[in-house]
């Protein structure tokens, strides 16, 4: 029986993950690309864990496990403080002309499409590499709402500037 909980439990989270990333790649967003409550629901689920682990630590006989249990709450608390950073700093924006995007990892990157190199997909960690024509890259999330549009914008230019 628990190794059919397990698989349940897999699908599921399978076809949560699946609908999310439908929803942030379909989602019309006028030019603008954002995390959406996605990474921030993450976020939440990370912190409520490591306050757990905390509460438990602190305050429940937890038979001398003080190591799994601080390890536990320490990780979930640094994918807490990444979530949350990423939701509130990564924003970009996009038009026939180019993007703009700010992340806190990178900073503001400022690019016209016409400096655009090479476009590759990174099936690991799910974004898509924009390189431009002096090295430097944007890293663009598959989580990100708006991502559709701004592949139809670059087909757009593609069509009229070749």
């Amino acid at each position: 029986m628990e190794i059919i909980l397990k698989i349940l439990g897999g699908i599921l989270s399978t076809i949560i993950v699946g609908y999310f990333y439908s929803r942030a790649e379909n989602k019309e967003t006028d030019g603008k690309l954002y995390f959406g409550g996605f990474i921030l629901s993450v976020a939440i689920f990370c912190f409520l864990f490591s306050a757990g682990m905390l509460w438990i630590w602190l305050f429940v006989n937890h038979g001398g496990q003080d190591i799994p249990i601080a390890f536990s709450g320490f990780g979930f608390g640094i994918g807490f403080v990444y979530m949350f950073l990423e939701y509130y700093f990564t924003k970009g924006s996009y038009d026939l002309i180019g993007i703009k995007f700010y992340s806190l990892w990178s900073g503001h990157r400022e690019y016209a499409w016409s400096d655009l190199a090479r476009v590759d997909y990174n099936n690991i960690f799910h974004w898509h590499i924009f390189e431009f024509s002096d090295g430097k890259k944007i890293l663009i999330s598959s989580y990100l709402n708006g991502q559709k549009g701004l592949f139809e914008v670059l087909e757009e230019y593609d069509r009229k500037n070749i």
